[in-house]
């Protein structure tokens, strides 16, 4: 059967949590995980990662918050033991020290486990964008619950978090020293780039390359734009490659052709340059 082109876009990652999901529509609250290991932070060359588990080897969970530098995107992250299923996506709820439930946006796929560690050949990774009034819901949250239509419905406990959240944001904002804005520039941005609709609709099934489509090669392109201060796009860096030359190159050239942005705002309101880290995926399906 011939194949299909698809492809799917990754909002932007800024400062970010892993959540729980709790349904609105539910009777009950979800019973509260507690962790079963200590708050680890990993620099990433596309963003920084604040996990911990709330499993085992044998049943793994794990929370993640992501961020990148200057509000470039932030993400929540939720790994657990789950056979092969399809990609999915949609809206989800969460709840912070259940209160009001505010919508997120999520996607899902599977992944290979690579870990020795644990015992399981695969996981299922739900990641939701997370926004600014989410990120300061979260600061001071004893524990948070995420409702995920069809992938799951779970609440963790938040010990020790305000520390962690505090060197999740050191991290990105060296990360932010290596790829060139000092701390001070960093400090003065209020409100990172933005494009209203993200990045749909900038890409199509004819986007795809032709060769790298009758290899059947398929990968996730992260990638860090630098914005100007009228919201074009003077730089893309493949931050992590899909795997495939002519995928990530297709990335760039498309971005860079096609997406324009609202600048970022300084403290003062005025007009300066930012980033945003976003990725690409790029898949066929028959």
């Amino acid at each position: 059967m011939r194949q299909r082109p698809m492809l799917g876009g990754a909002a932007s990652a800024v400062a970010a949590v892993l959540l729980v999901l709790s349904s609105a529509s539910a009777l009950a609250a979800p019973k509260v995980r507690e962790p079963t290991a200590k708050w680890t932070v990993e620099t990433q060359a596309n963003e920084c990662l604040l996990v911990r588990s709330y499993g085992s080897p044998r049943n793994p969970l794990f929370l993640a918050l992501s961020e990148a530098p200057m509000g470039a995107g932030a993400n929540a992250t939720i790994l657990y033991n789950r056979e092969w299923a399809l990609f999915g996506s949609g809206d989800a709820t969460v709840r912070f020290d259940g209160g009001e439930p505010s919508e997120v946006w999520y996607s899902s796929r599977l992944l290979w486990n690579l870990s020795k560690e644990i015992k399981t050949l695969t996981m299922r990774s739900v990641v939701m964008g997370m926004d600014s009034d989410s990120h300061k819901l979260l600061t001071n949250a004893a524990s948070v619950a995420f409702d995920v239509p069809g992938e799951v419905k779970i609440a963790f406990a938040l010990p020790e978090h305000p520390a962690a959240l505090k060197a999740l944001d050191d991290c990105a904002t060296n990360l932010g020293v290596k790829w060139g804005y000092p701390v001070e520039e960093q400090r003065r941005i209020a409100k990172p780039p933005r494009r209203e609709k993200g990045f749909r609709g900038l890409f199509t099934a004819a986007d795809y390359p032709v060769e790298a489509m009758k290899a059947g090669r398929m990968g996730r392109a992260h990638v860090r734009l630098r914005i100007s201060d009228t919201g074009a796009i003077t730089e893309c860096s493949i931050l992590r490659s899909s795997g495939n030359a002519e995928l990530d190159n297709a990335t760039c050239r498309i971005l860079t052709e096609r997406a324009t942005f609202e600048p970022a705002r300084d403290v003062e309101g005025k007009a300066t340059r930012g980033v945003v880290v976003t990725a690409i995926r790029w898949i066929m399906m028959g």
